[in-house]
């Protein structure tokens, strides 16, 4: 579950750093010339011509442009994240299906196996029975299992 986490903030950690991105486009620096008097006295006056350094916002295609962006931007990150955990969904079914799977191959195993035994000991005389405990292969019940 970490490894979704970490991945699903990944995704979003990129959708924000590329919206601000976007959003920092939006706006430029434009240097705007302004002009003004100064009185020297004795009615002479200066005029001093200066520029100023302003921010404005891109007009026109652009804004509907990034507006898209960001948008689809966001849909991506959404089915993006859907993906990331719809996956890690089928994944724990899977998983929970082989489990199943294994368990019943083990139950058929085990049920096969005591009935092998069930058979050779109404075959087996007494004598094999218990030469067969005394080697340790047999239970009391007349289970096989292994010697250690």
């Amino acid at each position: 579950m970490r490894e979704r986490a970490i991945a699903t903030l990944g995704v979003w950690a990129a959708v924000v750093v590329s919206i601000t991105g976007l959003l920092n486009s939006l706006t430029v620096r434009v240097f705007v010339p302004y002009t003004y008097d100064i009185p020297l006295g004795e009615g002479a006056i200066q005029t001093i011509n200066q520029v100023r350094e302003q921010w404005e916002f891109v007009g026109g295609d652009w804004q509907y442009i990034v507006a898209g962006l960001i948008i689809g931007l966001i849909i991506g990150a959404a089915l993006s994240t859907g993906a990331i955990w719809r996956n890690a969904i089928e994944h724990r079914e899977m998983m929970a299906a082989a489990r199943e799977e294994a368990a019943r191959q083990d139950a058929k195993i085990k049920r096969e196996e005591q009935a092998r035994a069930a058979y050779a000991l109404d075959d087996a005389a007494d004598e094999e029975i218990a030469a067969q405990q005394r080697y340790a292969r047999l239970n009391d019940d007349g289970e096989l299992y292994a010697r250690r």
